[in-house]
């Protein structure tokens, strides 16, 4: 199971959809903003995410990540990455973390990876994407 490792990250969005009523969507990219990873013309095209088989916080993620890598190689002299790689490993990590969680814990309703009201998993899932992304060199 991943430690979590941003917990300032995670309060930041979870005042986001919490307290101010965003979607996890809205949440994710305004975060996702204010850290740099993204443009803030990407913020439509998140919002907009539509989840296939998997929840609205996962598709979010995903959508972060290849605009984050897309912007990554505009703008600097970077090694292609397939942000497909980066997303499948945030899975794995989200999984992993969801089975060593669920049975002790009270976020478990929304740690669902097919549950697409996953608005409690999205700090989670951010802390997770942001340790899948340093992994990479150039992206700490």
């Amino acid at each position: 199971m991943a430690d979590l490792k941003f917990p300032n990250v995670r309060l930041q969005l979870h005042d986001l959809i919490a307290k101010d009523k965003h979607s996890p969507p809205y949440a994710m990219a305004t975060v996702a903003i204010v850290f740099g990873l993204i443009p803030e013309h990407a913020l439509k095209v998140i919002v907009a995410v539509e989840p296939l088989n998997m929840c609205l916080c996962m598709a979010s993620a995903e959508q972060i990540i290849e605009e984050y890598i897309r912007n990554l190689q505009e703008t600097k002299d970077f090694p292609p990455v397939k942000a497909s790689h980066i997303g499948l490993s945030l899975a794995r990590a989200a999984e992993t973390h969801i089975k060593g969680n669920t049975a002790d814990s009270l976020l478990s309703a929304g740690m669902n990876l097919s549950n697409h009201d996953c608005y409690r998993f999205a700090p989670i899932l951010f802390d997770l994407m942001l340790q899948q992304l340093m992994r990479y060199p150039g992206l700490e």
